[in-house]
Order: structure tokens, then sequence, then C-alpha cells
């Protein structure tokens, strides 16, 4: 589910789906209450994603590829 192979992941759609309950029954404090403990643990999955060597080599791969676009576009336009 999204990438990640973490057993928090369960946990994760379980408080995004009571966030919108909550939304859809107007409880805003418990709504609140909820969504940090959703940004929380999202920011806690994401951090275990990176963590992964596989997804730093891809992102790392990824990072240097839009470097070099950006790189020679900016060249290409000097040159112009």
């Amino acid at each position: 589910m999204f990438g990640y192979k973490h057993p928090k992941v369960m946990r994760f759609m379980a408080l995004l789906m009571r966030c919108l309950k909550d939304c859809m029954e107007y409880k805003h404090d418990q709504l609140n209450m909820d969504m940090n403990s959703f940004l929380l643990l999202k920011n806690e999955l994401s951090l275990s994603f990176l963590r992964n060597m596989d997804n730093i080599v891809a992102t790392v791969k990824a990072a240097i590829k839009l470097y070099a676009t950006q790189e020679e576009t900016s060249r290409k336009d000097l040159e112009a």
C-alpha cells in the first residue's frame, strides 16, 4: 500500500477513515486530535520508507535526473 511494507500502514488507513468520519459528523474537536495523530504517523511512515535502501537509491537517482535535466535546460537557454 503506497509503496510501504510497514505494519503501521493499516493504522494509517484507519486514522484516515476516522478523520473522514469526524469531518462528516461535524466533530471538529475530535477531528483536530485525529488529524494530529494522522500527521505524526504519516511522518513516521515516510521516514521508514526513506530508510529502506532501495527507496533511497531510487530517490537519489530521481533527484540526480531532475537536476541534470534542469542544468541541461539552463545551458540550452544560455546557448540560444
